[in-house]
């Protein structure tokens, strides 16, 4: 794939120039994107209400940051350009680096709200390092994670805003057995959290596969060490996001906090979207095959 205006005859003298521009310009967007170490902004930004959160993480702001990125890379600079040069090596590296923050920070956050931020940081940058392997499969496999990880984490922003507006808890660790009381709820969110780490049958799982194939694909030693910061990633997702679920459904003798009677499932207004959400997760799944195609015409310049 090349694509793009800039190719080496017309760069002339000006090449290390204009990869300072990309650098530059993709640091810029990657404010958006919560690129570390300019992700603080989207933290203090979940004091705003769930759906506001939802949308925030999900499809407005964060994403458009990804998008811009996207555009950058492939559609302006183009790949040709680009690939192999130390520009790009400084953005994958920006982008591994993100991803162990993110997932780091998460494991320790005990806010429920809050760990889901972190995940969003993690995962944002997972679209980036697809971007960064500058290859046919990278764009397709961060199209994929744009597309999928919106409706992950939407299902998941739900699922607290649920949980903080039946029971008003806002901790992991006050949800101790919560799960009992609010089965439609947690059962959503274990789809979105099974679906995050990359288990099999979930929409993550698709688009996380893709990008360690992009890795693979580009072959370097730096997009092996890629590979590797996804796996560490999706051990910390699994702790993170799987901690949430076992309090939940499988709580320590003594701790069941979903035994008070102030906790209740949250109304038919809530759960009808999380229930939606959590299926189209599930449909992705098993059926991502049209979009990959969709995305890969669009990879190959057809469309």
């Amino acid at each position: 794939m090349y694509g793009g205006v800039l190719h080496e005859h017309i760069a002339g003298g000006s090449r290390d120039m204009l990869l300072l521009m990309y650098v530059l310009a993709y640091f810029g967007f990657g404010v958006k994107a919560a690129l570390f170490p300019c992700h603080g902004w989207l933290p203090s930004a979940s004091v705003a209400p769930t759906p506001v959160t939802a949308l925030l993480h999900a499809v407005a702001v964060v994403k458009s940051g990804a998008f811009a990125i996207l555009r950058l890379t492939y559609f302006s600079y183009g790949t040709e350009f680009l690939k192999g040069t130390w520009a790009q090596n400084l953005v994958m590296a920006a982008a591994m680096v993100t991803i162990l923050y993110g997932s780091t920070m998460a494991v320790k956050e005990v806010h429920f709200k809050r760990r889901l931020v972190y995940s969003t940081i993690s995962n944002l940058s997972y679209i980036l390092l697809a971007a960064s392997m500058m290859t046919p499969l990278g764009l397709v496999a961060a199209l994929c994670h744009l597309v999928f990880h919106a409706f992950m984490k939407i299902c998941g922003f739900f699922s607290a805003g649920a949980v903080l507006t039946a029971s008003g808890r806002q901790y992991v660790y006050e949800l101790d057995g919560i799960g009992r009381k609010m089965p439609v709820t947690f059962a959503c969110f274990t789809v979105t959290a099974l679906s995050l780490t990359g288990i099999p049958l979930f929409a993550g799982f698709v688009s996380k596969w893709k990008i360690a194939q992009a890795a693979f694909g580009v072959g370097t030693a730096l997009s092996f060490g890629a590979a590797a910061v996804l796996l560490y990633s999706a051990l910390m997702t699994g702790i993170y996001m799987m901690t949430v679920v076992f309090r939940a459904w499988f709580p320590e003798r003594g701790t069941d906090a979903g035994a008070s009677g102030e906790v209740r499932e949250a109304g038919w207004m809530m759960l009808v979207p999380l229930v939606v959400f959590a299926l189209i997760i599930v449909g992705f799944g098993f059926g991502s095959a049209p979009f990959a195609e969709y995305f890969e015409q669009i990879a190959g310049g057809v469309i």
